[in-house]
C-alpha cells in the first residue's frame, strides 16, 4: 500500500515544430550509453524529472526530461552561451505560443557521456514568461531530438533513470507492452486513452506534471454519470490504461491543436516505465495504485499503510475477509491508496477474474487501530455487483 495522492501540478508542454523534419532514430551499434542516473527525490511526486547535463565548457545545468517537447530548449538567459543566433521561431505550447531563438546545437554530456541528437539546432525561450512558477528552477528542456535516440527506463520507486542497450533482455518483466507512434513533430503517443474508449490516442508526456488531459468529447464521456459506461470504459475520477485501473485521477479538459489526449507524469509515475523509442515500444509495470506522494508524506504515512495491509492479510488468513472464505487459494494483485490520512481503499483483483474486490479501511485516531469499514465487489467497469457485511 502507498500513501495518498497529492495534487499534481502542470508544466507547460512544448509541442512539435512542424517545420522540422521527422527525427527518426539513428542506429548506432557501438554507441556509448550514459550510466544510471539518480533522479531528483520529487520526480513524479509533484515535480518533473530533472537531470544535470554538462556543456562542452564544463558548465553544468539542470534539464527537465520532457517527451512532450520535440526539441531541446534553453532558457533565454543562456543565449550568450549558445553562440551565434541563427534565426527566430515560434514554439507551440499547451498554453499558447512562445517566441524563441535558433542556435547551433552544443555538445551535451550526461555523466561524462556525450548525448546523441538528430538535430543540428537547439532553441531558446523565455521561461519567465511561461506558467512554470510551481516548478523548481531548471535551465533547459531535454526534448525528443535527444530522447528518441535511446531506450530509457524510469524507475520512480528506486529513484533511477536507466539507458538500456540494444540487447533488451528482460522485456517480459517490464510489464504491459504498448505500441508507440510518432506525430509529425516526433512526439510519442499510444492509441489508448485513460477513459478506456476505443478511439482517442494519447500523448506520452513526461513534461506534464499532472495526471493528463482529455479532449472535450472524451472528457464529457468521462464525467457523464447519467449513463452507465460501455464495456471497458471508466467514469471520473477513475481511469484505465491497458486494462489496469487508475483510481483518483485529476484530468483537465483540453482541445489542443495537436489533436491528442494526454497521459502525464503523475500517471506514468505509478509504474516502472520503459520507453524503447528505437523499437517504438512502451512498457508499463504497475507499482502503486495512487499517485506518488512526496517523500515526507510517504515517510509519515508508511507505518499506517503497513498496519492496514497487515489487517487485510490477517482477515484473509482467518477466513474473515469478505469475498474470500477460509482456505481460499486464489492469487491476485492489490492496489491501494489513501482517500485521506486515516482512510485507505484497497482494490483486489484475482488472477483471470472479471471483477474487483474493494475494501475501505479507516482509523478513528492517529494512533488507533485500523478497522474494516466497508467491503464491496464490482465488475471491471466499476458497476456494483455485491456489497458485503463487514466483521
Amino acid at each position: 500500500m502507498k500513501p495518498m495522492r497529492t495534487k499534481a501540478r502542470t508544466l507547460s508542454t512544448f509541442w512539435g515544430l512542424l517545420v522540422l523534419c521527422s527525427c527518426a532514430t539513428e542506429h548506432a551499434v557501438h554507441r556509448r550509453l550514459p550510466g544510471e542516473v539518480i533522479l531528483n527525490q520529487d520526480a513524479g511526486r509533484g515535480n518533473g524529472i530533472l537531470v544535470t547535463i554538462q556543456l562542452e565548457d564544463g558548465q553544468k545545468l539542470p534539464f527537465v526530461v520532457d517527451t512532450g517537447a520535440s526539441v531541446t530548449i534553453f532558457d533565454k538567459s543562456l543565449e550568450p552561451e549558445l553562440g551565434k543566433r541563427l534565426g527566430e521561431t515560434t514554439l507551440p505550447t499547451l498554453d499558447g505560443q512562445a517566441k524563441g531563438g535558433v542556435y547551433p546545437a552544443p555538445k551535451l554530456y550526461l555523466g561524462g557521456t556525450q548525448l546523441a541528437t538528430c538535430l543540428s539546432n537547439v532553441f531558446s525561450a523565455d521561461f519567465k514568461q511561461m506558467p512554470l512558477k510551481t516548478v523548481p528552477a531548471f535551465k533547459a528542456i531535454l526534448g525528443m531530438d535527444v530522447l528518441r535516440q535511446y531506450c530509457i527506463q524510469l524507475d520512480f520507486e528506486a529513484g533511477k533513470m536507466r539507458f538500456l542497450g540494444e540487447k533488451r533482455a528482460g522485456t517480459r518483466s517490464w510489464g504491459k507492452e504498448f505500441a508507440l507512434h510518432f506525430s509529425p513533430g516526433d512526439l510519442p503517443f499510444v492509441q489508448e486513452n485513460l477513459l478506456g474508449a476505443k478511439e482517442g490516442a494519447s500523448l506520452i508526456d513526461t513534461g506534464y506534471l499532472g495526471d493528463g488531459w482529455m479532449k472535450p468529447k472524451l472528457f464529457q464521456q468521462w464525467t457523464n454519470y447519467a449513463q452507465l459506461p460501455p464495456e471497458g470504459e471508466r467514469r471520473a475520477p477513475n481511469g484505465v490504461l491497458g486494462g489496469e485501473p487508475y483510481p483518483g485521477l485529476e484530468l483537465r479538459e483540453e482541445n489542443p491543436d495537436l489533436g491528442l489526449n494526454g497521459i502525464g507524469l503523475a500517471v506514468l509515475a505509478r509504474n516502472l516505465v520503459t520507453l524503447d523509442f528505437p523499437k517504438q515500444r512502451m512498457y508499463l509495470k504497475r507499482t502503486i495504485g495512487g499517485a506518488l506522494p512526496d517523500r515526507a508524506t510517504e515517510a509519515e504515512l508508511k507505518p499506517a499503510a503497513m498496519a492496514a495491509d497487515h489487517l487485510l492479510l490477517s482477515l484473509k488468513k482467518e477466513g474473515r475477509l469478505p469475498g474470500f472464505p477460509k482456505g481460499d487459494k486464489r492469487h491476485g494483485s492489490m492496489m491501494a491508496y489513501f482517500d485521506s490520512p486515516r482512510s485507505i481503499t484497497a482494490d483486489v483483483a484475482t488472477d483471470g477474474a472479471t471483477d474487483v474486490y474493494h475494501y475501505r479501511l479507516v482509523q478513528a485516531s492517529k494512533d488507533g487501530p485500523w478497522k474494516l469499514r466497508k467491503a464491496w465487489r464490482t465488475d471491471l467497469n466499476g458497476r456494483l455487483l455485491e456489497e458485503y457485511p463487514v466483521p
